[in-house]
């Protein structure tokens, strides 16, 4: 469930945001990006599997870091909506 720039799902009647895509009380700067180029299909696992995952195209300070600690640094959405756009390709 993407609605307002938030990724949420059910969990019986209740909504669970989670909280990796928030920074304090905030939403992560450029979300809604990413979350518009994410496959409709993905289990709430994969989003978190992915956001919180180490990539090897996004470095900092010469090492992976994961789309979510990139965007929280201020680094720029467009390789992450990229890298967001292609999972469910091979």
């Amino acid at each position: 469930m993407r609605n307002r720039g938030l990724y949420g799902f059910k969990i019986g009647t209740a909504i669970r945001l989670p909280l990796s895509q928030f920074e304090g009380d905030a939403p992560i700067l450029a979300l809604r990006a990413v979350l518009a180029a994410l496959p409709a299909d993905l289990h709430p696992l994969e989003v978190a599997g992915f956001m919180l995952t180490p990539d090897p195209d996004l470095i900092v300070a010469g090492q992976a870091t994961s789309p979510r600690e990139w965007l929280s640094g201020g680094g720029d959405v467009a390789p992450v909506c990229e890298l967001a756009a292609n999972l469910d390709k091979w």
